[in-house]
């Protein structure tokens, strides 16, 4: 199945060696269609990264040398995609990425009718990627069910 995950790049201090690194964090809507754009409403708490959707972490590792799997205690496997600091190699944990992308996002009242930025500072790019990785209908449907009545998911051809 083709999919579209959005990647947001930016740069920040790395938390172990202090040194400037670029960071990037990938992330696409709890669907098993790919959606035309980046969808605010709703991010973080059920999107799918690349340590859901091992596909989607290949695709951005291709694109940004700097993201790579390592040892992590946090992950079933004992591995996970991060990103790692250009300089010392250290990992910059998704958790706080997310919760920085989250600061750098313009505010909700910034959306258009369909849920997606208006004039975003920080652009994600997409990426198309092909997977295995289905999320259940519960899921969807459960996702679906906390979105905004004006809120219309558009997908894209394939």
């Amino acid at each position: 199945m083709k999919m579209r995950a959005f990647v947001f790049q930016w740069e920040r201090e790395c938390w172990a060696c202090g040194g400037p690194t670029p960071v990037v964090y990938g992330t696409r809507a709890p669907l098993n269609v790919p959606t035309a754009g980046f969808l605010v409403y709703g991010f973080l708490e059920s999107d799918i990264t690349p340590n859901d959707d091992e596909r989607m972490g290949e695709a951005i590792a291709q694109r940004h040398p700097f993201f790579h799997r390592s040892a992590s205690r946090n992950a079933n496997d004992g591995r996970r995609w991060a990103s790692h600091c250009r300089l010392c190699d250290a990992p910059q944990g998704d958790y706080y990425l997310a919760c920085e992308l989250v600061s750098l996002l313009p505010d909700p009242d910034d959306l258009d009718d369909d849920g997606e930025l208006l004039s975003p500072s920080l652009k994600p790019v997409p990426i198309e990627y092909k997977t295995d990785f289905m999320v259940s209908a519960e899921a969807i449907a459960e996702w679906e069910m906390t979105l905004p009545a004006w809120m219309k998911l558009k997908e894209i051809e394939t």
